[in-house]
């Protein structure tokens, strides 16, 4: 499994440390991730994603792309995280922006294993999913330089 994390954003974020939490989640889940890309960017570059392959000009926070061949059982994938809106949830929530960050990574790891958010239901379930598998993992959220 290879995981590779890039920063195309002014903030200093400890990478490895992103890149050694994202390992410890797809192992725990036991996943079968071949290769996975996660790239931090801020508000315009995803927005512009979001719009281009999920024809929705409105900013997010996240876009999974499961980039697997078709009937292939071993998983490849980009993980794009807006770091401005993650910022500004953490705020906004009143928790550190690393465990935003973290939250956001297992999200995208969920998605890549079948869990959706499109209804209230769908939502519930991915959050309570994202609690307990941030809770299992709270030595390894820091990703602040």
């Amino acid at each position: 499994m290879s995981v590779d994390v890039a920063n195309i954003t002014p903030e200093k974020i400890n990478l490895e440390s992103i890149q050694a939490f994202a390992e410890a989640v797809i192992g725990r889940l036991e996943l079968p991730l071949t290769s996975l890309g996660v790239i931090l960017v801020d508000d315009p570059f995803l927005c512009r994603l979001h719009k281009q392959y999920l024809d929705d000009p409105t900013p997010t926070d996240i876009i999974t792309f499961d980039l697997s061949e078709p009937d292939s059982e071993d998983i490849e994938a980009e993980l794009y995280i807006s770091v401005e809106r993650a910022r500004a949830h953490a705020a906004e929530l009143q928790v550190p922006f690393s465990l935003e960050i973290a939250r956001l990574v297992v999200h995208g790891i969920l998605h890549l294993q079948g869990f959706q958010d499109h209804t209230p239901g769908e939502r519930a379930k991915m959050r309570s999913e994202e609690d307990r598998i941030l809770a299992l993992f709270p030595g390894l959220i820091d990703f602040e330089t």
